[in-house]
């Protein structure tokens, strides 16, 4: 655990040191926004992207991705030794707010100590394939990034990998003792986010506070935001990935944007194209993310009828549309396209003409787009897309519950006990302080009020009944319901109930506050990570989050049947994420089982017999009699299956399998097709 949390002081250090940089570069501090850790983490994320894109590309050896970031830190070093006295003096800044600083150190190590103590539920997509797929781009010595393929151009999972070889370098060394490079990934990162995620919370307390100076209400706000945090499962469950570290990277690209609209120079603008790529290196959701923000943009600056901002948003666009030209067909040449269209038009000096049409039009334009956008999904040829993957049916069903997205949810009205009836009241309050805050402040020519206007852009647009059929089937995918992001963060929520307070006078702020955190601290219970938790279990390994079974069947496995091999081996394991448990060089076939819905494909059936028994599927049944026949077409080698569930499939395997390892309630059976075809009379 020591090197865990040494490398992530060095990044968080190194996140910090960009930050101050970045931050004098655009006199970001004095609007009295610090963020220096959250901004700078991003902003170094966003320029190592752009480092890796050649590499990714052109499928380079590995170690440049490291020389790179080694590169950039020693660069960033330099510059805060060279600028050492700006350096001290934001240092200094935090002098002024220590009870906060203390707070902030709090938060972080109550969510390290929860997460010491979180058991991955190892049939989760997120553990068999994010952890193996890093692993794997450290095993690799060239990239394998290919077009049309999104992870291979998410420079986050290569960062990631690149600590599995600076541990490695040092066992080598005999500094460090060996472990499973699966601790690297599910620990360093997750470190990061929690420092981040902590001071997020800190710097938003100390920023709306100096927008509403209200001191208590901004630690009451502080305080509920950190208790309503832990009942997230992304931050608990896998704060390693990037799809967790988009929520503390889009409150970093509001924090930017607001400053640019309230002091506008080019180097904001840089920032704020960084932090888009840094998004997108991170999530491909973030590619919507950065469309539907400077769609939003584009018409506030229409509204403030403003002059050259096409520019501008064309300027941010460049990084998100070379990504998804990247990995969407075809798009590329939609995007030369549109760009050529555009230079065509600045040419032609009819750019200005169109700020001009957009500006006196804007509202009409606002509201016919969303329109058109309904009215197209209910023509009669209109056929909802198959998205292939069965419990995410694209549906006109806006109220979705989508309770597998944990608290994140403004519509889950219930009525059956006192949690649902909670539950109920926390999505009433939060609407009704979201719906006073837009009327309040929609019409304001503030800045900090590009927050209600952007808000409800995203209402009218994208997260409405009308149009979710369309947002859904061409814009954002089975992932809909991450628009939450955009308009309910920690930052937004900040910024909503700073104004309720604000409006809160004398002892009844004290009474909103008790309100506000009874609402808040329900959903913490609506957390699944809690019934994943090693408190009392003495199996449990604290290190790499499993049980020690589940490790000890992998590595017997690899030492007694494999022999340490380094030829990879196909398996058809139940530890789902055995890439990630063990050293051997072994391809699990399993693959998300959602996928196959009602397929009647072999390969669903495959999915089904083996992996049956993942969460939600209990009921689906499975030929048996078929395991080896599917087996021997996947070219399965080896089978470890967990007998406790699997009585019907170990009795199946039995006509080709034999049992070589038994190891607690796991048995590791090795495959001979050749008495299936005895059997069959062959």
């Amino acid at each position: 655990m020591f090197w865990m949390f040494v490398f992530a002081f060095i990044i968080i250090l190194m996140s910090f040191l960009c930050g101050v940089l970045v931050s004098d570069f655009i006199d970001y501090n004095k609007e009295k926004h610090r963020f220096y850790t959250p901004l700078g983490f991003v902003v170094l994320l966003g320029l190592l992207q752009i480092l890796y894109y050649p590499i990714q590309l052109y499928n380079l050896p590995t170690k440049y991705i490291y020389i790179l970031t080694i590169g950039l830190f020693l660069i960033i070093v330099i510059l805060s030794i060279i600028r050492y006295k700006i350096v001290l003096k934001h240092i200094n800044d935090y002098k002024k707010v220590y009870k906060e600083l203390i707070f902030g150190f709090l938060i972080f190590i109550v969510f390290c100590s929860i997460y010491y103590f979180v058991k991955f539920p190892t049939r989760t997509d997120d553990l068999y394939f994010y952890i193996p797929y890093t692993i794997s781009k450290f095993k690799q010595p060239n990239l394998t990034a290919h077009l049309y393929d999104q992870y291979g151009f998410q420079g986050f999972y290569d960062f990631s990998a690149m600590w599995i070889w600076v541990y490695e370098k040092l066992v080598n060394f005999n500094v460090a003792p060996s472990i499973l490079p699966e601790a690297i990934v599910v620990w360093v990162l997750s470190i990061v986010m929690f420092f981040i995620l902590a001071f997020c919370i800190v710097d938003i307390m100390v920023w709306v506070r100096s927008l509403y100076n209200k001191y208590i209400s901004s630690w009451i706000i502080g305080f509920t935001l950190f208790i309503y945090s832990i009942g997230a499962y992304w931050y608990l469950q896998t704060p390693y990935i990037g799809n967790s570290f988009r929520r503390v990277s889009i409150v970093v690209i509001f924090s930017v944007i607001i400053s640019m609209l309230d002091n506008f120079n080019i180097k904001k603008l840089i920032i704020l194209e960084l932090c888009f790529i840094s998004i997108i290196s991170q999530t491909s959701t973030g590619f919507f993310f950065a469309a539907f923000i400077l769609y939003g943009l584009m018409f506030y600056y229409a509204r403030k009828k403003e002059t050259g901002y096409l520019k501008k948003i064309v300027f941010l666009s460049v990084g998100p549309m070379f990504f998804v030209s990247l990995f969407v067909v075809y798009v590329m040449y939609y995007v030369n396209s549109l760009y050529g269209l555009y230079f065509t038009f600045v040419i032609l000096k009819l750019d200005k003409k169109i700020e001009e049409i957009l500006n006196k039009f804007y509202l009409p334009i606002l509201i016919a787009i969303p329109l058109l956008f309904g009215i197209y999904t209910r023509l009669p040829h209109f056929k909802l897309p198959t998205l292939n993957i069965s419990y995410f049916d694209i549906t006109p069903n806006f109220f979705d519950r989508h309770a597998y997205e944990g608290i994140e949810n403004l519509f889950e009205f219930g009525f059956a006990n006192i949690q649902e009836i909670l539950t109920s009241l926390f999505c009433i309050f939060c609407w009704v302080v979201i719906i006073f805050y837009l009327i309040k402040h929609v019409k304001s020519n503030k800045p900090n009020d590009y927050i209600a206007f952007n808000t409800l852009i995203i209402f009218i647009t994208f997260f409405n009944p009308w149009v979710i059929t369309f947002v859904m089937s061409y814009m954002t995918n089975v992932v809909y319901f991450r628009i939450y992001d955009l308009f309910f963060n920690i930052l937004t929520i900040f910024m909503f109930f700073g104004f309720a307070f604000e409006k809160i006078k004398g002892k009844n702020i004290y009474l909103l506050g008790v309100v506000m955190f009874l609402l808040f601290t329900n959903e913490v219970f609506k957390n699944q990570t809690w019934m994943f938790m090693g408190f009392n279990d003495e199996d449990f390994n604290h290190l790499y989050h499993v049980d020690n079974l589940e490790i000890e069947v992998l590595d017997r496995f690899n030492k007694e049947i494999l022999n340490n091999t380094n030829e990879e081996v196909i398996i058809a394991s139940q530890i789902y994420s055995s890439e990630a448990f063990t050293i051997a060089n072994i391809k699990n076939v399993k693959n998300n089982i959602y996928t196959y819905g009602n397929d009647k494909s072999d390969e669903a059936e495959f999915q089904r017999i083996f992996y049956r028994y993942e969460i939600g599927l209990e009921e689906i049944k499975g030929d048996y009699i078929r395991a080896c026949e599917l087996s021997k077409q996947r070219e399965v080698r080896y089978v470890i299956l967990d007998a406790q569930y699997n009585r019907d499939l170990e009795n199946g395997i039995g006509y080709c399998g034999q049992k070589v390892l038994e190891v607690g309630n796991y048995r590791v059976f090795e495959m001979h097709y050749d008495w299936l075809e005895w059997s069959m009379g062959k």
